[in-house]
């Protein structure tokens, strides 16, 4: 019996050791980067987000386990025409998603709009990157008041093969282990996937080396994010299943630009099914690219930006 107490207790002991440390890394990660944004309050959380340049509005929409840092040269060359949003989808970098909040993009899509509501903007260009893009794209559907038109790079707008994707790194099929997980053990999950995540989402291009710093990957490795990337991962699946039908009633301008060499989204799939569904919709793929085309073809995005605007 004592063996036992002593057992128990030892791993009591160990596990408060690791949900310290999780809590001391993300403090540290925090005051490093800390929020430079405005927050807005929101149905289901609190949104971090940033305003730069002047006029028609475009709103920048990240992908999964990123942040708003992951458009910094983006934001840069778009703000020297447009009046320019970057936001933290909610869970993310500084927002906050609160516990029973909905993962599934319709509530992001509707925690956006919200957000546009409350800040008076009324229409704007959503430019979503990865599942960024599948989320502007529910936006599109859902409130179509809101969206002037659509700039997708690399989005998610098909099911994933949850077994055999880089993408999928951030899955965990139970709520509670997720939540367990990033409480205690995601240093060093992340610190594992961390770097092999990174020269996966550049490839076939050389990741920039600095990412953790200009780009925001630094924050992705908040506890949080790992858990927001989980939650927004496990509601994936019946988003898009929900949300594909209706592709054929977005009517605004559309633009989508890949990397032929994306190892995290595939090309075809996810543009085919943009091609079969929006007849109108102007389809570019960058060959010896990869997924973070807002990092390493800067130019090109904003080509494509311009081209979904004046369509």
């Amino acid at each position: 019996m004592t063996v036992l107490i002593i057992l128990i207790a030892t791993v009591v002991l160990a596990l408060l050791g690791f949900v310290t440390c999780t809590a001391l890394r993300d403090n540290a990660i925090r005051a490093r980067f800390p929020a430079q944004g405005q927050f807005t309050q929101v149905s289901g959380g609190t949104i971090h987000w940033t305003v730069k340049g002047e006029g028609q509005a475009v709103v920048l929409v990240h992908g999964l386990a990123g942040n708003l840092h992951n458009f910094s040269d983006l934001e840069d060359a778009l703000a020297k025409k447009y009046k320019v949003f970057c936001l933290d989808r909610p869970g993310s970098g500084h927002s906050k998603r609160f516990g029973k909040t909905d993962p599934s993009f319709t509530e992001q899509a509707n925690m956006i709009a919200q957000w546009m509501a409350m800040e008076a903007i009324d229409r704007a260009i959503f430019v979503g990157h990865s599942m960024g893009g599948g989320i502007s794209l529910n936006l599109a559907i859902h409130a179509p008041e809101r969206v002037q038109g659509l700039a997708l790079i690399c989005p998610l707008t098909a099911p994933l093969d949850i077994q055999s994707t880089q993408f999928t790194s951030w899955y965990l099929r139970s709520k509670a282990l997720r939540i367990a997980v990033s409480k205690g053990f995601s240093p060093l999950i992340q610190r594992r996937i961390g770097r092999r995540q990174v020269n996966a989402i550049f490839k076939p291009e050389t990741p920039s080396a600095d990412f953790a710093h200009r780009y925001g990957g630094a924050l992705s490795m908040l506890s949080s994010a790992f858990l927001a990337a989980s939650h927004d991962l496990s509601g994936a699946q019946q988003s898009l299943l929900e949300q594909i039908p209706r592709y054929r009633e977005i009517k605004c301008p559309v633009s989508v630009l890949f990397g032929e060499g994306d190892r995290i989204l595939p090309y075809r799939p996810h543009t085919e099914v943009i091609a079969d569904a929006i007849p109108h919709a102007r389809i570019t793929v960058m060959p010896d690219r990869g997924h973070m085309l807002p990092v390493t073809a800067v130019d090109a995005c904003v080509a494509m930006i311009d081209d979904c605007t004046f369509a």
